[in-house]
């Protein structure tokens, strides 16, 4: 069963990952950092072939993750999150963002920004460039029948983990 942990930069994705692994889930990491940090590719140059090859290796991460009965829970999705982005630059989402359906997902947790936002030297974001994504990824999962819980940007991390532990539970 694929968890989906997403929302916009410096929402807190990976704190929250990073504590589900440390209680002993399965995680897959987010694919659009590391490719940032590859040094090749940056959504900045090119959003199309940036959000084009964050799809395919998220395909290629969830293809044997998707059958399985284990909870495993996602650092973002370049299938979930990559329309979003290419609306917010102006762009809009190649067909194959859409061939590949939200329902492989059995549920997404939208982290809601923080109030504050964090600079780390690979984010070019900013704290409105956040919320605004925030509301688009929300209309995303909703629009694709996407079940999705929003959780506040005032909760701790570990009631955020608490939050999510309990959301899944109830499956």
């Amino acid at each position: 069963m694929l968890i989906v942990i997403t929302g916009g930069p410096s929402s807190g994705k990976t704190s929250v990952i990073n504590q589900l692994q440390s209680l002993g889930h399965h995680i897959v990491e987010e694919i659009a950092r590391p490719l940032i940090n590859e040094g090749v590719l940056h959504p900045q140059k090119d959003r199309d072939v940036f959000e084009r090859e964050v799809l395919r290796r998220q395909l290629e991460a969830e293809k044997d993750l998707l059958n399985s009965s284990e909870i495993i829970f996602l650092d973002n999705s370049g299938i979930l999150d990559g329309p979003p982005f290419y609306t917010m630059a102006g762009m809009t989402a190649p067909p194959e963002f859409r061939e590949t359906s939200l329902k492989r997902y059995a549920l997404a947790i939208l982290l809601e920004p923080l109030g504050f936002y964090e600079e780390d030297g690979v984010r070019s974001e900013d704290l409105q460039f956040t919320q605004a994504i925030t509301e688009l990824l929300y209309q995303d999962c909703v629009d694709n029948g996407l079940p999705v819980v929003r959780l506040s940007g005032k909760l701790s991390v570990e009631q955020r983990v608490e939050e999510v532990l309990k959301q899944v539970s109830s499956l």
